[in-house]
């Protein structure tokens, strides 16, 4: 017994302890594993395009708020339509989409989620998708697997999601 209290006490007066509990405060996961967002043109014209507003939630297990990244990328699984052009916005920004989730990312492949509170609620990440629906747009249906990577403020992976649209 004695052997452990002292133990303890090395590992207090190191700083092992609160170290631990820091690392407990941030704990950053998505809300679902997948997610789909569908869009329908309904306008066909000079510049029209197809738009959903659609959101992805994140939520902290840990105690204290943190920060995390969503960085997207094609699933390399998935051959994709190399004719859908689209765009995919956050607050903002014009995100990149990597072509590959070993791909290089860029400054604009990742969106930055600030304040992450700790407990169940969450936060809610808002985006917008846009579809060119010009003349000469192809009838059809037209899918695309996004793989959404959600990063701690270390930069380590610590969940993923599917985005389908």
């Amino acid at each position: 017994m004695r052997n452990v209290t002292l133990l303890t006490a090395m590992v207090t007066s190191l700083g092992i302890a609160p170290a631990a509990a820091a690392a407990a405060e941030c704990a950053p996961r998505f809300m679902q594993s997948s997610q789909t967002v569908t869009l329908n043109a309904t306008d066909v014209g000079v510049g029209a395009e197809a738009r959903e507003n659609f959101q992805i939630r994140v939520q902290n297990d840990g105690n204290g708020a943190c920060s995390a990244t969503l960085r997207f990328a094609r699933q390399t699984t998935s051959a994709g339509d190399p004719s859908l052009r689209y765009a995919l916005f956050s607050s903002g920004q014009t995100i990149d989409v990597m072509p590959s989730n070993v791909s290089v990312p860029s400054t604009r492949s990742d969106v930055s989620v600030p304040g992450l509170p700790g407990g169940a609620n969450g936060r809610a990440v808002p985006f917008r998708l846009a579809f060119p629906t010009e003349w000469g747009i192809a009838s059809g249906t037209r899918k695309e697997e996004i793989l959404v990577t959600l990063l701690d403020a270390q930069g380590t992976t610590v969940d993923t999601m599917l985005l389908y649209f």
